[in-house]
This record gives structure tokens, sequence and C-alpha cells, in this order.
């Protein structure tokens, strides 16, 4: 991981989840999910998914919008897993959970 970017606060609508990373060996994968989990202020939690190939070694960015419509405290965790072509995905990284103040 060579960045990543989650707001603090956000007004409504849409949030934007971006990850910065690369490859650093042949043997890393070439196909990863970036999965957003959000427990929503009522204590319901959500998740979402999505797939990116990373080619080569240059740097790449993972970037996910999902909607953000209820206000309150919601906790959001970043979790990105390489794929596996036997169906097993591993984790590579998770990010610490986050608070995001929605009004």
């Amino acid at each position: 991981v060579t960045g990543f970017d989650t707001p603090e606060r956000l007004e409504g609508g849409v949030l934007r989840v971006f990850v910065a990373m690369a490859r650093d060996a042949e043997t890393a994968p070439h196909t990863v999910h970036m999965i957003v989990h959000d427990t929503l202020p009522s204590g319901e939690a959500r998740s979402a998914r999505l797939t990116k190939t990373l080619e080569g070694f240059e740097p790449g960015v993972i970037g996910m919008e999902v909607p953000m419509n209820e206000p309150g405290q919601h906790v959001l965790q970043v979790t990105v897993v390489a794929a596996d072509t036997h169906g097993e995905d591993t984790v590579l990284f998770s990010l610490l959970p986050r608070v995001l103040i929605v009004n």
C-alpha cells in the first residue's frame, strides 16, 4: 500500500474511498478485491466490493463510490484481498476502522 484516503465527514450522498498500491514482485497477485465494510448508525452492517486487475509493477489506484444517505456516525473498514483462482481470498491488508460522520 502506498496510500489511502477516506474522509472524516461527509455531507450525505456518495463516499469515495481510494487505495493506492503496487505489485513489487512477479509472484504478487494480479487481481485484488477492495471491500468497504460499513456499520451504520442503526448497527446494521453492509459491504461493497470492487475487483481490480493490476498490471506490471506500476502503482495503481483502486477507487470505489459507496452511497451514504443515512445521517449519523458510521464505522468504516477497508480491506484489500488477493483473488485466488480457486475461490480462496487472502487478506493483503486491512485498514483500522475509521469513524465517518454523515450529515
